[in-house]
């Protein structure tokens, strides 16, 4: 994510300001595909409790909603300055 972020800072901002425009926020960036892991430890790994799931969200679905939430922040500031 921060990898993303150093690399195209200026496009995913200009993502997010579109997206607010917009007023919705892309199907896309909300897909997650879930994985399944071990859980570390376990004894017997023949039993499903011995597994657990996660959700991995597109780099560009997690980074927006921070980038929105610090455009806001500036805009709050500067209304309050």
């Amino acid at each position: 994510m921060q990898l993303l972020w150093k690399c195209d800072r200026m496009r995913i901002v200009g993502f997010t300001k579109l997206a607010v425009q917009m007023g919705r926020h892309p199907t896309v960036w909300k897909c997650a595909r879930r994985v399944v892991i071990w859980k570390p430890g376990e004894d017997d790994y023949t039993k499903l409790k011995s597994y657990r799931t996660i959700s991995l969200l597109s780099c560009v679905g997690t980074v927006v909603p921070k980038v929105f939430t610090e455009l806001l922040s500036d805009e709050l500031r500067e209304e309050h300055s």
